[in-house]
């Protein structure tokens, strides 16, 4: 029988040892992406009973995951707000209390930065930052290459005199006949183009062309 869960209750020794963990985790490669993986969520509920005698389960360790993450995206976002100022007593940043109110609705539970700061802030830059950095980059090579595929879908559309040059050596469509015009025409769409040349021979060209001659008179 499985054992029932035990309430995951997090003071600042426990998030300090999940903390710690975690650190040692991503050292070992254990955090391919944005969490840590199988084994690594092994290792930390292991290790976190061996500590603490304490043993919470993956889904627990990995919602405290969620929302160190998001105390900590809370925290930069004030770091460098324009006017942030820092309180030597509190160690926090002032805002107006509109400030607060409008990060409480972004960030759920960030206005408790009001009154203390966020602990371990070097681990957790280690934890989340080397992620958001790789994130960054994964997005803009992801809109290089489509950038780039646009541009060579751009670059490798038939042009309407290449088609044209085609068409004048399709056999059955002679130049200047209603079918020829017709074609002109119809070949100044950039995927008539496309399908124009993708049907390699002048046989299959012909009949597309009068395929779509005798539809465009209702036949």
């Amino acid at each position: 029988m499985e054992l029932s869960k035990v309430k995951a209750v997090w003071d600042s020794d426990k998030h300090a040892t999940f903390v710690g963990i975690c650190l040692k985790q991503v050292q070992a490669c254990n955090k391919p992406c944005q969490t840590l993986n199988k084994l690594g969520y092994m290792n930390l509920e292991k290790e976190f009973y061996e500590q603490t005698g304490l043993r919470y389960h993956q889904s627990q360790f990995k919602n405290h995951w969620d929302i160190t993450k998001r105390n900590w995206q809370t925290w930069k976002t004030l770091k460098k707000e324009t006017g942030a100022r820092f309180c030597n007593a509190k160690k926090t940043y002032t805002q107006t209390p509109e400030w607060w109110a409008a990060s409480g609705k972004r960030f759920p539970g960030g206005e408790k930065f009001a009154h203390y700061p966020l602990e371990h802030e070097d681990e957790l830059d280690v934890l989340f930052g080397l992620e958001a950095h790789i994130n960054r980059v994964c997005n803009l090579i992801a809109l290089r290459t489509e950038l780039l595929t646009k541009r060579f879908a751009r670059e490798n559309v038939p042009t309407i005199a290449s088609v044209l040059a085609l068409l004048n050596d399709t056999h059955g469509i002679p130049q200047d006949c209603d079918e020829w015009f017709f074609a002109v025409s119809l070949l100044r769409n950039e995927v008539n183009r496309q399908m124009f040349v993708a049907l390699k021979n002048p046989e299959r060209r012909a009949c597309w062309i009068k395929r779509k001659y005798e539809l465009a008179l209702g036949k």
